[in-house]
């Protein structure tokens, strides 16, 4: 915090410093400050703290649970954990169901919606919304037991004319699959678990007025490009669900998009 260690002490011992070593370069950064991913990582350590004294009061036998036991365990974990999420908001169960998919407590504070999204795409299911996405892994995440308004799920990443396209042009498979899949279904649900250049796509097209989604999910992991497509994604007026920085996957996003998709079942 900006107190008199920031502010004076700091300052005048580099100033010091700054005589004797005149050829070095000293920067004092900004104070660290309240920054939410200081909160972020205090908040984990006490959920972990949570988790642990849950585990000690459970019986022996966890071994021998059943998937359906080990699922509701988990909710009694994350509900726990997180009590903020128990307000029954659709925004608060699509939440619940990211955070069990990722098994880290943590991405709940960075996981962002736009207002009114979800019942936008919910209203779109059951219309029998085309649902697309970047990658096959997203799609074989999607459960088609939600989906009951002949819906059709469409993943263009390994359609040879595409590949061909994306050659001739010199962009990346996926961003030339989802432009492709987009130009064909401008109101579709965009369900992005990988690639940043397929978010990067979509917000060139929308801001292009080429297109008007029903819903984009952005997960795009990785170090390049990743938050920045989704800090994009977060500016735009359409309808986004997203997960800041640089952690997603497609399991996340299908995660997202099933729970969204129970909402319209």
């Amino acid at each position: 915090f900006p107190g008199i260690h920031v502010s004076q002490d700091i300052p005048q011992a580099i100033a010091a410093e700054k005589v004797k070593y005149s050829d070095i370069e000293f920067v004092i950064t900004k104070q660290l400050g309240p920054d939410s991913r200081l909160i972020a990582v205090i908040a984990t350590r006490l959920r972990e703290a949570l988790v642990k004294r849950f585990e000690r009061e459970e019986p022996d036998g966890w071994n021998n649970l059943s998937p359906a036991d080990i699922e509701a365990k988990s909710f009694e974990v994350i509900n726990r954990s997180l009590p903020d999420l128990g307000d029954g908001s659709h925004e608060s169960k699509v939440k619940k169901r990211v955070v069990h998919a990722a098994g880290d407590l943590a991405i709940a504070s960075e996981i962002r919606f736009a207002r009114g999204a979800i019942e936008r795409a919910v209203k779109a299911l059951k219309a029998g919304m085309t649902i697309v996405t970047d990658v096959n892994m997203v799609r074989t995440g999607i459960s088609c037991a939600y989906l009951k308004h002949n819906n059709s799920i469409v993943c263009l990443i390994d359609d040879k004319e595409v590949a061909a396209s994306a050659e001739s042009v010199a962009k990346t498979r996926a961003a030339t699959a989802i432009r492709v899949a987009a130009i064909a279904d401008p109101r579709a649900i965009f369900v992005i678990g990988n690639a940043p250049s397929s978010l990067l796509e979509l917000c060139n097209m929308i801001e292009d007025g080429a297109i008007d989604p029903a819903l984009i999910i952005g997960f795009p992991v990785g170090f390049i490009n990743a938050a920045e497509s989704k800090d994009r994604l977060m500016r735009l007026d359409v309808p986004w669900m997203a997960l800041s920085g640089t952690r997603g996957g497609s399991a996340m996003a299908a995660a997202a998009f099933n729970a969204i998709s129970k909402l319209a079942s």
